[in-house]
């Protein structure tokens, strides 16, 4: 199986201090050899503006932490029918929510994330309430919170 994890979720994964960290790190050491770990080139995005925006203190054990990510994980591009599914999901949230064009917009990269998962087949595991919406607007997006 592959688990695609959000940018909330690899960040709680490296986080000692949250609470999520604990449940995050079990269930990566109870994956089996067979299952793969991934993140989108967008959460790899994120990351880098987050160093970049840090504090000169904090650069360097950031940038350890971000090598690590790259090494750990595969990383998704975008491609093939990303661009279909994110429309869908894009659409399905403005009706499910009623939410208006330009509060829409702060979920592009929850979409884009969503959809990469569609499609690579994988399962996206997250904490952020938004994916489960988008799961009842396309049944087959599977979401797991850790």
């Amino acid at each position: 199986m592959n688990y695609l994890l959000d940018t909330d979720t690899v960040a709680d994964l490296y986080d000692l201090f949250v609470p999520e960290h604990a449940s995050i790190s079990r269930r990566v050491a109870q994956l089996a050899d067979d299952d793969e770990l991934c993140i989108s080139i967008l959460t790899h995005c994120e990351l880098e503006y987050s160093y970049d925006n840090s504090p000169d203190s904090m650069k360097q054990k950031l940038r350890k932490q971000i090598d690590h990510i790259l090494r750990s994980f595969s990383i998704l591009p975008l491609d093939g029918q990303v661009a279909r599914y994110f429309a869908e999901l894009k659409s399905g949230l403005k009706n499910l929510r009623l939410i208006d064009r330009a509060n829409i917009r702060r979920h592009n990269i929850d979409f884009l994330i969503a959809a990469t998962a569609l499609d690579q087949s994988c399962v996206l595991v997250s904490h952020d309430a938004v994916y489960q919406d988008l799961a009842q607007i396309n049944s087959a997006l599977r979401v797991e919170v850790w």
